[in-house]
């Protein structure tokens, strides 16, 4: 049995497959899509404004308040979410939260994902 080379390593510089590299999400007026864990304000998507400090400014973001399809964060921005159980808010257009403790840039497919989340509402 010959084990999959998930990625190997020359001269100090690492390579993988073909076509398993990850791609990011798409800037919008040069804005990253970014996945944001808040101190307290919990775990966020959006466009990333600005950033100063723990400070961030988002635009058309939303909280996911909570998830399944994924074991945490780090997971949710390379992957997504599992869209049918998880809860994720309406688009909020202008943000500042500042307790902001970790900032992904998301993948493409964890903000295709993302994005086409039903909006969780009472």
């Amino acid at each position: 049995m010959n084990p999959k080379i998930e990625e190997i390593v020359i001269d100090g510089r690492t390579y993988v497959p073909k076509g398993s590299e990850q791609t990011f999400a798409e800037k919008v007026d040069n804005m990253p899509f970014v996945l944001i864990r808040g101190y307290g304000s919990g775990v966020q998507f959006g466009y990333l404004k600005s950033r100063n400090g723990c400070e961030v400014e988002l635009i058309n973001s939303r909280r996911i308040w909570s998830w399944n399809g994924a074991t945490e964060t780090n997971q949710i921005d390379v992957s997504g979410i599992d869209n049918g159980s998880s809860k994720v808010t309406v688009v909020v257009p202008h943000k500042i939260i500042t307790d902001a403790i970790e900032i992904m840039t998301l993948t493409k497919q964890a903000a295709d994902n993302l994005s086409n989340t039903s909006i969780w509402k009472k």
